[in-house]
């Protein structure tokens, strides 16, 4: 019976390793990105690959960009993940 139950939790532990190494994984990803993002850094940020949905959601209203004359557009870190959030049904 000591048996079982050894395996069983050695079995859960496993489990629950990888799952808290994926966890960690996006959390740093945020962490790890400028407070400043272009618009690559962005788009990794929000796990969209294709350019073309980037910039559907990019050009939504409310999503934070800075734009300059003259430059590419910049995407504050920080209030696109809690723009994220809040919108995320909208992606």
């Amino acid at each position: 019976m000591d048996d079982i139950a050894e395996s069983l939790i050695s079995r859960f532990i496993s489990q629950l390793k990888v799952r808290l190494v994926e966890v960690f994984e996006v959390f740093n990803l945020e962490l790890a990105m400028p407070l400043l993002l272009n618009s690559k850094q962005c788009k990794k940020l929000l796990g969209i690959a294709n350019e073309t949905e980037f910039q559907r959601v990019s050009h939504l209203k409310d999503f934070p960009r800075i734009e300059k004359k003259g430059s590419h557009p910049r995407f504050p870190r920080d209030a696109v993940v809690e723009w994220m959030r809040v919108n995320w049904k909208l992606i």
